[in-house]
């Protein structure tokens, strides 16, 4: 704060003060202060109290200053085996408020509620504020005035399936407190889940069939289900028996479905 004294000389009816404004990257929202005059000589007071309102969302005179902040999510990269997917809520700057948001998972190619991610209990999303020491089940989270960032974590599946890598998103929605850039007031980041599983093998079974039996079974079986379609190619080949006198020769493709363990070649 400051004082001093303002003199209008004989025929002079105006004098500004001028008070320095210190910038920061903090939003702070509209924020106000007064100069009072006091104790005049030769004059009486009218209107003797000013405000002075210092806005930093990039409105005002004198300046584009805008301490609004931006909400982001991370995108984190997890092994099936790595028990969370570990998300980070951002400001891009800090408030002296706090700021609220809503939680939703969803999309992407990997499916929640306990098949890939996430279960079907509260445990399906968890907030930590303190950087992963506690953690509290959720579906909304704040981030406190002074502080930037919470954490988000969800469960993963580990199973037994081979399987390509797999995505969902985590968004997070302003519901109070700080305003933020984002349209719609809503950030979402992705998380790929690796998977671990070994990939299956093939094999045939060798057999043995009466020549009156007019055709001849061959099973193909995947040693696990996979989490995905698998391809095969099948040729004959002469071995004692001839085709087109012992036997009729052909080639193909087989495909197992995602779950499907076997297959015949007839």
């Amino acid at each position: 704060a400051g004082s001093g004294t303002l003199t209008f000389a004989a025929g002079v009816t105006s004098q500004t003060i001028s008070v320095p404004i210190l910038q920061d990257t903090t939003y702070e929202g509209s924020e106000t202060f007064t100069v009072t005059l006091a104790s005049p000589t030769n004059a009486t007071l009218g209107t003797a109290t000013g405000t002075g309102t210092i806005l930093d969302d990039g409105t005002g005179t004198g300046g584009t200053d805008n301490d609004t902040p931006t909400l982001s999510v991370s995108s984190p990269t997890v092994a099936e085996s790595g028990g969370y997917a570990q998300f980070t809520v951002s400001l891009s700057n800090a408030s002296t408020q706090s700021t609220s948001v809503s939680l939703a998972l969803g999309g992407g190619t990997a499916t929640g509620t306990g098949t890939d991610y996430g279960s079907g209990t509260a445990t399906n999303l968890q907030v930590s504020t303190d950087g992963g020491t506690t953690w509290t089940n959720a579906t909304t989270a704040t981030i406190a005035a002074g502080s930037t960032s919470v954490l988000v974590r969800t469960p993963i599946i580990n199973d037994a399936l081979d399987e390509a890598n797999e995505t969902f998103s985590l968004t997070a929605t302003r519901t109070a407190g700080t305003p933020v850039t984002n349209v719609g007031g809503a950030a979402s980041g992705t998380a790929t889940i690796t998977d671990d599983d070994p990939t299956p093998s093939l094999s045939i079974n060798s057999i043995s069939v009466n020549e009156a039996t007019g055709t001849a079974t061959f099973t193909v079986t995947l040693s696990a289900a996979s989490g995905q379609a698998v391809t095969v190619g099948y040729s004959m080949a002469n071995g004692s028996a001839t085709s087109g006198s012992d036997y009729t020769a052909g080639s193909g493709t087989l495909t197992f479905a995602a779950g499907v363990t076997s297959q015949t070649i007839s």
